[in-house]
């Protein structure tokens, strides 16, 4: 499994703007020829840097050899360099109540993860 992190990212090298919506893709691509991956994904939005719009969890499944895609809008409320909402990936096949994974629970070792705290370093300028 990979995930690319996409958007309006792509064209700015990371330099934002502030109190600027831009747009984030995450693209999760199942490698595996006949394994279907059973995901749930969490966006950590306890940050004070960025408002979210989004879903923060959903559950999704990715057949062999595709790949889905989460679409986000962040806009940053602070300037200086800072990391964008990590992306967390559980498996549901191996972890049944993943349903149930918050960012309170993140340490919990029933989670098994197959993204841990994917995220960015970007700069956010006047």
């Amino acid at each position: 499994m990979t995930v690319e992190l996409q958007g309006d990212l792509e064209k700015t090298d990371c330099a934002l703007k502030f109190e600027k919506p831009f747009r984030v893709k995450y693209i999760i691509r199942n490698q595996g020829e006949d394994q279907i991956i059973e995901c749930v994904s969490l966006i950590d939005d306890s940050s004070k840097s960025f408002y979210i719009s989004g879903e923060i969890r959903s559950r999704f499944d990715i057949m062999p050899l595709d790949e889905v895609v989460l679409e986000y809008k962040f806009m940053p409320l602070t300037v200086g360099k800072l990391e964008l909402p990590s992306l967390y990936l559980a498996d549901r096949h191996q972890s049944q109540d993943a349903m149930d994974l918050t960012l309170k629970n993140l340490a919990d070792p029933r989670w098994k993860f197959l993204a841990w705290k994917f995220t960015k370093t970007c700069f956010i300028e006047h």
